[in-house]
């Protein structure tokens, strides 16, 4: 039984260290050592080197199996680089060079058309990511956005994001968006506290986070995403809790949460990989933001979205709900039914290939059942539910068949409830969702798949 008159902090420490996480940590890492372990959040697909030839084949080959397609394009110039930051990006690049990308991105946009054989993209969704794209000048905004509309075909009812940083988000931006269809700004305050703004070397404050979304709110924005991270080294619980109430003040229509991510290539890397960390102290982080956020309002949607559900016009057609997606832009990554691939991760090469008139693939993987099915398997558990009868009816066997004996386990940790009709996480299952990845083993699926001579 919880304890009365408790802070939101001790009831989050209550609620992990009731859970027994530290023995469940133990169990689930001790439940399965294997090279086949899936690596999660996403599954970590190996990709391999493409020809020309062979990424032009493998997409003209499927041009046909989509009636939609999300749209996402990548920005990736900023004022500064951020120290966890891990990103193709571009620090305080000059206007010719950005009008160098632009047009080598509306390029690109006009080769994959004429690939697929199509005069326009149908859209359910457009993001502009980076990077800062907000980094572009009012002309250069403009100019790129009237580009993705000639070339796509966008109902009136789809979301379109644009991502902001503070420091470069000014009243004319903000016009310039508005006026050019764009109805979801995200903004990028990572928390609320100076000092740790400053030891990620964001060039910005906590006061003009709050300005750049309060003149956003007044120049029209109804829909405005917040960014917050947490896991930061340095970063206390009450610091964590002190964002946590500022952001729910603002009232924005989603809020997204992010543990840190040390990826190879920020500066961060080298320093802080090897430091251990905390996990009573990390799912207590979680805890403590679901706790909050849904007092507030808020419902959780994934593992890092909240939203408010009155408010939030784009529940079923958000751009992270797609199937097919298209990206544009120095790194981007796609997805056509079963094909991933990769653009080319230097800025410099991007523009190079397209100069010569070619796709800027890098790598691709062409996805085998083994893989769909795990994607399948993430994707579910990261909205928190499976539902059987569309898995069954997608790969012709039961989740059962495959995964009978760790879903088991997970049951008889409390970590998933099982019903005829779907697999569900429980409050405690996704406190402990960053742990529970490495229940889903491929190896349980490529054995049944061997058994049943399934390929």
């Amino acid at each position: 039984m919880m304890k009365k008159n408790l802070s939101p902090i001790e009831e989050a420490y209550f609620k992990v260290i009731t859970l027994k996480v530290a023995d469940l940590i133990k169990k689930v890492r001790k439940f399965h050592r294997t090279k086949d372990e899936i690596t999660l959040p996403p599954p970590v697909l190996p990709m391999r080197a493409a020809s020309q030839k062979q990424a032009c084949r493998l997409i003209k080959e499927r041009a046909s199996l989509f009636n939609e397609v999300g749209i996402y394009i990548h920005l990736p110039f900023c004022s500064y680089r951020c120290a966890f930051c891990n990103y193709t990006t571009a620090v305080k690049p000059t206007d010719a060079f950005i009008n160098k990308y632009l047009n080598a991105l509306k390029n690109e946009i006009e080769l994959m058309m004429e690939l697929l054989g199509r005069n326009s993209l149908p859209t359910n969704s457009i993001y502009i990511g980076g990077g800062t794209p907000t980094y572009l000048s009012k002309r250069q905004i403009k100019d790129i956005l009237g580009f993705i509309f000639k070339k796509t075909t966008t109902p009136e009812d789809i979301e379109i994001t644009f991502e902001a940083s503070p420091e470069t988000l000014t009243a004319e931006k903000i016009d310039v968006l508005l006026e050019n269809k764009v109805n979801r700004l995200s903004i990028g305050f990572q928390v609320f506290e100076n000092r740790l703004l400053r030891f990620m070397n964001r060039k910005h404050s906590v006061a003009r986070s709050i300005s750049a979304f309060k003149l956003a709110r007044k120049r029209g924005f109804k829909n405005i995403d917040i960014d917050l991270i947490y896991g930061l080294p340095g970063q206390s619980m009450e610091d964590w809790q002190h964002s946590l109430d500022e952001v729910i003040k603002l009232r924005p229509t989603s809020i997204y949460t992010y543990h840190l991510f040390l990826g190879y290539g920020s500066k961060w890397y080298s320093i802080f990989r090897k430091k251990k960390e905390c996990p009573i102290k990390n799912l207590a982080l979680s805890a403590l933001a679901i706790d909050k956020l849904s007092k507030a309002g808020y419902i959780q949607k994934s593992l890092y979205r909240f939203i408010l559900p009155s408010e939030y016009p784009f529940q079923k057609r958000s751009f992270m709900d797609q199937l097919h997606k298209l990206a544009f832009g120095a790194s981007g990554r796609s997805r056509i039914d079963d094909l991933i691939y990769i653009n080319h991760r230097s800025i410099a090469n991007y523009i190079d290939y397209v100069a010569k008139g070619k796709i800027p693939i890098s790598k691709i993987r062409v996805l085998n059942i083994n893989d769909k099915i795990a994607l399948n398997i993430f994707n579910a558990a990261e909205r928190f539910s499976l539902n059987k009868n569309v898995f069954s009816n997608q790969f012709g066997f039961s989740i059962e068949d495959i995964l009978g004996e760790p879903l088991a386990k997970l049951e008889e940790l409390s970590l998933i409830t099982d019903t005829s009709s779907s697999i569900n996480l429980t409050y405690k299952g996704i406190i402990f969702l960053q742990e529970l990845w490495t229940y889903y083993f491929l190896k349980y699926i490529r054995l049944y798949l061997q058994d049943k001579k399934i390929s």
